[in-house]
């Protein structure tokens, strides 16, 4: 049985978003699937959102699983990349964590994977997610 990584979401909404309240912004987030990384801003565009991931896998794990994502290799010890996505980009950048050690045997490395989305479109962030989840997908038994 695995664990399901850590996720954390950042949002920085456009100024176009309504007001509510005492003039606060403040976004409606909609769940539209049953994953944690599925939410709209009610249509809205984000100027920027920020996904961080704690994932179990090293520089080089990274490297190879996100070049077709980056349109191709990326350079040795190059541990982030931009990649232009609709109407805006998305940076995907890896920070090595202290490895976790199981039982004296067992030693994981991990990192802290995350993808910054800016000016992108919900339905274009969404696709590159569902993209992303599945070339880091691991199997399972």
């Amino acid at each position: 049985m695995g664990v399901a990584p850590a996720i954390r979401v950042f949002l920085t909404p456009t100024p176009a978003l309504p007001t509510r309240g005492r003039g606060k912004q403040v976004p409606n987030l909609v769940p539209v699937g049953t994953r944690p990384l599925d939410f709209t801003l009610g249509g809205h565009l984000a100027h920027e959102i920020r996904i961080e991931k704690l994932m179990s896998l090293t520089l080089a794990e990274f490297q190879l699983t996100i070049a077709p994502l980056a349109g191709g290799p990326l350079a040795p010890h190059v541990s982030a990349a931009e990649v232009p996505l609709g109407t805006g980009r998305v940076v995907i950048h890896y920070d090595p964590r202290p490895s976790v050690r199981f039982g004296g045997l067992l030693d994981l490395p991990r990192a802290l994977v995350s993808l910054t989305f800016t000016g992108v479109l919900d339905q274009d962030r969404l696709a590159f997610l569902k993209r992303f989840e599945l070339a880091f997908q691991r199997g399972g038994g």
